[in-house]
């Protein structure tokens, strides 16, 4: 085990650095494992921001989000760690298959 008491400021500060860059690394990782889960128009849903459920389709895959098209007409970009799949959902491309 590292004893933070005898590194220096700089020595910290890369610590740090190295530490939020692996934390980051892992973010993206569960992001794209849960990202696998969803089909190109899956009805999903999910709670904006107010905690008012919303309800839509999966439009598109991104690094990080997936864009949702909601049933109420609105586009939302969602992290994938957000979403739950309806039960009556449609499958249809896998987000695998894009070779993404």
């Amino acid at each position: 085990m590292i004893s933070l008491e005898s590194l220096t400021k700089q020595e910290l500060i890369d610590l740090q650095v190295k530490i939020v860059e692996r934390l980051r690394y892992l973010q993206q990782m569960e992001a794209r494992n849960k990202m696998e889960e969803f089909y190109f128009g899956d009805v999903v849903s999910f709670k904006d921001k107010n905690g008012n459920l919303v309800r839509g389709t999966v439009e598109r895959f991104n690094q990080k989000s997936v864009s949702i098209k909601g049933f109420d007409g609105l586009g939302w970009r969602v992290s994938p760690q957000l979403l739950e799949k309806e039960p009556n959902g449609v499958l249809s491309v896998h987000y695998k298959t894009l070779g993404t």
